[in-house]
């Protein structure tokens, strides 16, 4: 069908992302990429969502078998001898994993979306890695360009430059590679668990005691680690997209991020 007048109905999980990236608000040759931006940034939020409603799911299974499964029954700790109970049920990394993977994908998104409003024929398109002040970083291709090679009349480029640099030494780098490892590190699965130390009897535990999956190597539990990330990656927004040449604010309201899952 060639003639047709296209009617998009957004759903629930994108109102808040198509706020952002309304399509209208930017040229017509951007607009799938701005979309794209929404979509991957919904995409991020709706797999916190998942993941905290799976993890807490898992922490009352959990508490359930130490609580009913007759292997647990009579337990009694050796005060010598301190005993933790770890859960293995991996069934939230999938949320988890797809959380970096999304955010991974946005910022190549981003990059694209950002260097094409100030030159649209600009050939970025990636959060690529590059020297930058003798160190290599993430999105350091785009940040040489900022630098570099964008147009004279394109006042902010330094100042853009600068806040993408900043973000990416305070949290993007690392976040990165932890993506890096998720998706290319079969060992480091195996260190996300529920755990419990088993110093009372099981019949005087409380679902209290549960601790929640740690960042392996880290004190940071998942969920607030990810909730950080929201939170940065909605400064970073708010930072930069406002410094962006041909743009129609006007149709971007609120340029509101908040983070439901919280």
């Amino acid at each position: 069908m060639k003639n047709y007048i296209p009617v998009l109905v957004v759903g629930k999980l994108s109102w808040k992302s198509s706020g952002i990236f309304n399509p209208n608000a930017f040229p017509s040759q951007l607009r799938s990429t701005a979309m794209n931006c929404g979509d991957q940034l919904a995409l991020i939020e709706n797999s916190l969502i998942n993941t905290k409603a799976l993890i807490e799911k898992q922490k009352f299974d959990f508490f359930e078998i130490l609580k009913k499964d007759p292997s647990f029954k009579g337990f009694n700790p050796d005060p010598n001898k301190p005993a933790i109970a770890f859960y293995h049920n991996l069934a939230f990394l999938t949320h988890f994993i797809s959380f970096f993977v999304y955010f991974k994908a946005f910022l190549d998104q981003y990059s694209r979306l950002v260097s094409r409003l100030i030159n649209s024929r600009s050939s970025i398109f990636g959060f690529n890695k590059q020297n930058i002040d003798g160190r290599k970083i993430s999105g350091g291709r785009l940040i040489n360009w900022l630098r570099n090679s964008t147009p004279y009349d394109f006042k902010d480029s330094s100042n853009l430059a600068d806040i993408l640099i900043r973000h990416v030494l305070e949290w993007i780098d690392e976040l990165i590679q932890i993506r890096d490892f998720l998706v290319h590190d079969p060992n480091f699965l195996a260190e996300f668990n529920i755990s419990i130390s088993l110093d009372s009897s099981t019949d005087k535990l409380s679902s209290a005691d549960l601790n929640s999956p740690k960042i392996p190597g880290t004190d940071f539990e998942i969920l607030s680690y990810m909730e950080e990330a929201l939170k940065h990656l909605s400064a970073l927004l708010h930072e930069t997209l406002p410094l962006l040449p041909n743009v129609d604010f006007s149709l971007l309201p609120d340029m509101k991020f908040d983070n439901v899952a919280g």
